[in-house]
């Protein structure tokens, strides 16, 4: 399904200006992800236990960010090989950072990027900026005894609220995270249905978000 937004809306940008987003300034990126192991409400938490592949994505989404930004090609090329190997896909309005990544590798280091093939489906990534006070709502189809997880990501930003919501609306799970840190809130469905991820900015200064699927 495609995601929703709701309440304050920003343009949708262009795929170039999208693409151009990725330079962040390097005090924007953080130097490592935080992963938070403590207790949220039931149903959901944030850790290691079974988040081994979103922290790995999210990782290298950071790494690569920053390598770009520093123009590091072969930590670029080492983070391109990673998403395509798990075969991280984009979700709609989001940069494909296999593709990019491996033209700016190109263009940095002269030569061109070594890809291996990865599986034919892997974890989907979504990128996200919001405004204070902004929300988007991603839904998508889960299905029952399976365990599901979405995982938050702030590039930029503070206080970053992820809510997990299924049949009538009925909360799952609820997350904040902050820039620096990876967020995870995981479930398993007693029954087949939508379930819709929603993501708000409840900070005062504008956030770059990645949210990670499975």
């Amino acid at each position: 399904m495609r995601p929703q937004v709701v309440g304050k809306a920003q343009p949708v940008a262009s795929q170039s200006q999208l693409d151009d987003e990725i330079y962040l300034d390097e005090a924007d990126v953080p130097q490592e992800i935080e992963i938070d192991q403590s207790e949220t409400e039931p149903g959901g938490f944030s850790g290691p236990i079974r988040t081994d592949q979103h922290a790995q994505l999210a990782g290298a989404i950071v790494n690569g960010t920053k390598a770009l930004k520093q123009k590091d090609a072969s930590t670029l090329l080492a983070n391109v090989q990673t998403l395509a190997k798990m075969g991280a896909t984009p979700r709609e309005q989001t940069p494909d950072l296999i593709k990019q990544w491996a033209r700016d590798y190109a263009r940095i280091s002269g030569k061109k990027a070594s890809i291996p093939e990865g599986p034919g489906y892997g974890p989907t990534y979504w990128r996200v900026e919001l405004a204070p006070g902004e929300t988007v709502r991603a839904d998508n189809e889960y299905f029952s005894g399976m365990i599901s997880e979405v995982t938050i990501v702030p590039l930029v930003g503070e206080d970053v609220a992820l809510t997990v919501a299924g049949w009538r609306n009925k909360s799952v799970c609820n997350v904040t995270a902050t820039e620096g840190q990876m967020k995870t809130c995981e479930w398993t469905p007693k029954f087949s249905a939508a379930f819709n991820s929603t993501i708000t900015n409840q900070g005062k200064s504008s956030a770059i978000v990645y949210v990670i699927f499975t």
